[in-house]
């Protein structure tokens, strides 16, 4: 963890040259900050750095994504739906990248899944702008 959280404190910007330093620093984190105790001081550290790995990790899904390297960035984004299930931006992100490869019935069934997720787990809807996405896109393919 010290290591990872120096890299984020480098604030280093992300590049085709500093990738690689990026996917050290993002394969660092192998679970939850003292995952195997339930000390509930720990409680805060934990998901402060929850939230600086799902934010890094968005931010090289991003970058993937921007430069056509979209095996990279669903490997990532499923990475991102196994660890924080309850985080719409990699199902998103899937979601347009299925679109962009032509896979349909893939986007549905990301739709569905982060419906599902966040309506059992919080009994909340996806995020207005995901669902405004999958409906204008189903509409223009008819899927």
């Amino acid at each position: 963890m010290d290591q990872f959280e120096q890299f984020f404190r480098s604030d280093l910007s992300l590049s085709a040259k500093t990738i690689g330093e990026y996917e050290q620093a993002i394969a660092l984190c192998k679970g939850d900050y003292l995952q195997e105790h339930k000390y509930i001081w720990a409680e805060s550290e934990r998901q402060r750095l929850q939230l600086q790995w799902v934010q890094t990790a968005l931010k090289m899904v991003d970058w993937y994504y921007a430069n056509d390297e979209w095996d990279k960035a669903m490997t990532l984004c499923l990475d991102i739906c196994q660890r924080y299930p309850l985080e719409e931006g990699a199902y998103f992100y899937l979601m347009k990248i299925f679109a962009d490869m032509g896979r349909h019935s893939s986007v549905h069934m990301q739709y569905e899944q982060v419906k599902d997720v966040l309506w059992n787990e919080l009994q909340e809807h996806p995020n207005q702008a995901i669902t405004e996405w999958y409906h204008l896109r189903k509409q223009k393919n008819k899927e």
